[in-house]
């Protein structure tokens, strides 16, 4: 699910495996959003690079948990992500994610604190 939210793209990919994101990206012209929000598949990791290539965020969250233990992200995914420079949040250590769209841009803030401003640029 993409949506434009005052100018702020934000995709939802749920828990979509390898397959699923192979044929989005394949399927799909235009795929780029401010920010993206992914779960984890039951087998392999979400957001190959071809997809996050296509994707270009500003800011990923991997909905993850602590328990049952196989929804917990990887160390493999948080050494690949931490690769591609782009801000990434783990609800897992962050808590909830609240995002707040309007004409100046999108803000995301953590429950643990964390912020993430952006500000709509004339371009986008």
């Amino acid at each position: 699910m993409l949506g434009n939210f005052h100018r702020t793209k934000i995709l939802l990919l749920s828990d979509l495996g390898r397959a699923g994101q192979s044929e989005l990206v394949s399927r799909t012209n235009d795929l780029r959003a401010d920010i993206v929000i992914a779960g984890l598949p039951d087998e392999g990791e979400p957001l190959c690079d071809a997809l996050l290539d296509a994707i270009q965020p500003k800011v990923i969250v991997i909905a993850d948990s602590d328990f049952p233990a196989d929804r917990r992200a990887s160390g493999a995914l948080h050494e690949r992500l931490v690769q591609r420079k782009i801000p990434v949040v783990y609800t897992r250590a962050s808590g909830a994610v609240k995002i707040v769209t309007d004409r100046s841009g999108w803000k995301l803030r953590t429950m643990d604190g964390q912020n993430f401003p952006a500000q709509i640029t004339q371009g986008n």
